[in-house]
């Protein structure tokens, strides 16, 4: 069996017993999931057997690991930006705590070494992991990163107005467009450089 359909199974086995699960659901789920070769987790979402929460703390079982729900979780935003925004998408993970020697990080998925040895070289230092809901890590995304972003393009406000013009030119939805895409942050590091410049 593929490590990905044991992973799957496992992860059934294991809300089952939790009483979290049906069988009949299981046997469905799992008969898609193979199907489809979407995660097992994503199939119990969407048919809506499970939430994502249920996922995160089975996981977090299932692993040993801590369950941390980010609603209750008091995390500093110089923490958070410890890694960028692209990087905390390509993880899935946000870094909870700053421990010292460690760093507590959230993971969505766990279950992948080469991603955490990946998050201690970025992050210089080693990682304690937490499981956190794929639902609450998205609301922390936008929470954390798209405030800081907006703070940057109001910054843009008080530039000369012909480096501002170039800030905005890439904008979607014009100048006072709510969140920033990657060419946003393009204009607004060439017109940082053409102020330093």
């Amino acid at each position: 069996m593929p490590e990905t359909r044991l992973k799957a199974a496992r992860l059934g086995e294991c809300l089952l017993e939790q009483g979290q699960l049906s069988a009949e659901q299981l046997k469905n789920a799992l008969a898609e999931q193979k199907r489809t070769g979407r995660p097992l987790g994503k199939v119990l979402v969407e048919n809506g057997y499970i939430s994502d929460e249920q996922i995160a703390r089975a996981i977090a079982s299932q692993m040993g690991l801590p369950f941390a729900d980010l609603r209750q979780h008091e995390i500093s935003t110089d923490t958070v930006y410890h890694l960028t925004e692209l990087q905390a998408r390509q993880f899935r993970a946000i870094v909870l705590e700053d421990r010292g020697e460690t760093y507590l990080v959230g993971l969505c998925d766990p279950s992948d070494p080469r991603s955490q040895d990946e998050l201690m070289r970025v992050l210089k230092r080693p990682i304690e992991t937490a499981v956190i809901p794929s639902s609450q890590f998205n609301d922390a995304l936008d929470r954390y990163y798209r405030k800081h972003s907006q703070i940057e393009l109001r910054q843009v406000q008080g530039l000369p107005p012909h480096i501002r013009r170039r800030a905005d030119r890439g904008r979607k939805g014009g100048p006072g467009a709510q969140h920033p895409s990657r060419a946003d942050l393009r204009h607004l590091i060439g017109a940082a450089f053409e102020i330093a410049g």
